[in-house]
């Protein structure tokens, strides 16, 4: 996902400036053995595609959906940043499950 700034933004950087033009994110979708998924923004980057696909996925498997606050997942800064966006599909994935057997 892509949303233009509506106009540049100019940040301090590292002894310079930067300048935003846009803001990116990838859109998360965890899907549960159940068969709802929940969905997240995450890092735009191929670096965290990478490591969902690689790390944070197989991690995941087996896990209950229903207690995610129970996982303990550790890894260096930038993967946890990564695995936190997938957290948060996990806990809509979660609430929906909550929210379909209510209806039931």
């Amino acid at each position: 996902m892509s949303f233009p700034l509506p106009e540049p933004l100019v940040l301090p950087f590292y002894g310079g400036e930067r300048t935003i033009l846009k803001r990116d994110a990838m859109l998360i979708r965890v899907t549960v053995d159940n068969g709802l998924a929940g969905f997240a923004p995450g890092p735009a980057h191929e670096r965290a595609a990478q490591e969902i696909q690689e790390t944070i996925r197989p991690f995941l498997i087996g896990r209950d959906p229903r207690r995610w606050a129970e996982i303990q997942f550790s890894g260096d800064l930038e993967i946890t940043k990564t695995y936190r966006a997938v957290e948060i599909a996990l806990m809509i994935s979660r609430r929906d499950t909550k929210v379909a057997r209510s209806r039931n």
